[in-house]
């Protein structure tokens, strides 16, 4: 004999008040909101953290090939003035 799955509940997990509306104070005392709000909250934030730290290593790279270029510059022009 197969086992078969349960009857789908198609009730809903909030209770609705009485003039059966549901109402923002009883959606969020529901536990899954603030599961689904902590997950929605904690998305942009670790993306803003990976998007800052990579625009924080590209201004470092940008620094570090303005100061290899100014010092390729300081040390041509200290040759040049050797050799004159």
């Amino acid at each position: 004999m197969a086992a078969t799955a349960p009857p789908f509940n198609t009730e809903s997990p909030l209770p609705a008040s009485p003039s059966g509306r549901w109402s923002l104070a009883r959606l969020l005392r529901h536990d899954r909101f603030i599961g689904v709000a902590a997950v929605l909250t904690l998305i942009p934030l670790l993306l803003l953290a990976i998007f800052s730290t990579r625009q924080a290593e590209r201004a470092m790279q940008e620094q570090a090939r303005a100061s290899a270029a100014t010092s390729a510059r300081v040390s041509a022009e200290a040759v040049r003035l050797e050799l004159t």
